[in-house]
């Protein structure tokens, strides 16, 4: 590079993404390269289905790197693949001359709208999506998905990935062994990685508040309370063993919420739940600190957020086996253990043993926190920064 020129980055979302708003912030803060974050949907306070919520996410809400909502499509709700589509997309790109797009998905408009501008223009392109094998799909919808997606895939320079279940997926999708590149995911360094307690008597004291006494077990499930993330599962295994020492939070909220109550209450395990609600970024580090163990039972979830949250708070990990990072956590040394989704005995014998080996529950805890340090902003800016300039050059 010369004359101090740097590389221009649009990355195309659908609106503005908790989960990456630190990751763009850190790459504007590194001033390697110059950002642009293009939105279809507002940005601000949305209705989130899952949680039953208006949400407005409280991580980083100063921050330095350049944002744009598209007016027209900001107008219509998030969701339908036509609706993130818009007229001044293209007006936008013209004016920014990006020198690299990065997409997020490909199931929405905007998506397909920028790598058509970048395959006219041609500008490289990366590409990123959730998808993973393991959720059970339609055979004859994955067929035509993987035939269209195939054709994006190939034009695309890099196809980042995001462990083992999302790289066979791309692989499935047309992604060529040249093309793949793995990015990490990355919880809020400056939310997760603070220290929420000063001492352990603070801690205990905490755990205490909320129903947690000092020698059980807590068990954290956190999500938002919808069939797919199967909650109900937690309910039914505790009730197994109710001789065992152990406490299950229930952190989230939505259309179940009513039902879970009411059967945790027909199962006689109402006074082992203690139910938080729908918690913002900046409290769940001190609930996630102060449990022992990240419980996922979901029947269909590609690279969870939260399992990271999890194991950056230093917490064992207990996830279904249809869960697309379960390979990455449960490589050796492992940070948890597997089971069966929907196998409510393999899920309670699971539990059983995590209370009753503290020393081997003390190995997961310690396997996941450092296998939780791959997964940082400056891993991925890094990353990110190697890939625009191993194509953009001046």
């Amino acid at each position: 590079m010369t004359n101090n020129k740097k590389p221009r980055v649009a990355w195309l979302l659908t609106h503005r993404i908790q989960y990456f708003v630190n990751l763009l912030d850190e790459l504007q803060q590194r001033d390697n390269v110059e950002v642009l974050a293009v939105y279809a949907h507002e940005t601000q306070s949305f209705r989130d289905r899952g949680f039953g919520l208006n949400i407005n996410w409280d991580n980083r809400e100063k921050t330095g790197f350049a944002e744009k909502l598209l007016p027209d499509s900001a107008q219509r709700t998030y969701g339908p693949f036509l609706n993130s589509r818009s007229r001044e997309l293209g007006k936008v790109l013209d004016g920014f001359q990006p020198d690299f797009i990065y997409l997020n998905g490909y199931t929405h408009a905007i998506s397909i709208q920028g790598w058509r501008w970048a395959d006219r223009h041609n500008v490289p392109f990366a590409i990123r999506c959730d998808g993973d094998t393991l959720t059970e799909k339609v055979a004859w919808k994955s067929a035509i998905r993987r035939k269209l997606v195939s054709v994006m895939t190939g034009d695309a320079y890099r196809v980042t990935h995001q462990g083992r279940e999302n790289k066979k997926f791309w692989q499935e999708n047309g992604a060529r062994s040249e093309q793949l590149i793995w990015t990490p995911c990355v919880s809020d360094s400056e939310v997760f990685r603070v220290k929420a307690f000063e001492n352990e008597a603070e801690k205990q004291k905490f755990r205490q508040a909320h129903e947690a006494g000092e020698n059980e077990v807590v068990f954290v499930v956190s999500g938002k309370l919808i069939p797919r993330k199967r909650p109900a599962d937690a309910i039914k295994a505790i009730a197994s063993y109710r001789d065992l020492p152990l406490r299950l939070w229930i952190l989230g909220s939505g259309e179940l919420e009513a039902e879970l109550k009411a059967l945790a209450t027909q199962l006689q395990v109402a006074d082992r739940i203690y139910w938080w609600g729908f918690r913002n970024q900046s409290e769940i580090p001190k609930i996630l600190q102060a449990a022992d163990v990240l419980l996922h039972p979901s029947q269909a979830d590609p690279w969870p957020y939260s399992i990271l949250d999890g194991a950056i708070s230093g917490l064992a990990l207990l996830l279904s086996d249809k869960t697309g990072s379960y390979p990455d956590w449960m490589a050796d040394p492992p940070a948890g253990k597997a089971f069966a989704c929907g196998d409510i005995d393999d899920l309670s014998r699971c539990l059983q043993e995590m209370v009753r080996d503290r020393d081997q529950l003390q190995a997961y805890q310690n396997a996941a926190q450092t296998r939780s340090h791959e997964y940082t902003e400056s891993n991925f800016c890094q990353i990110f920064e190697d890939m625009v300039f191993s194509v953009v050059s001046f």
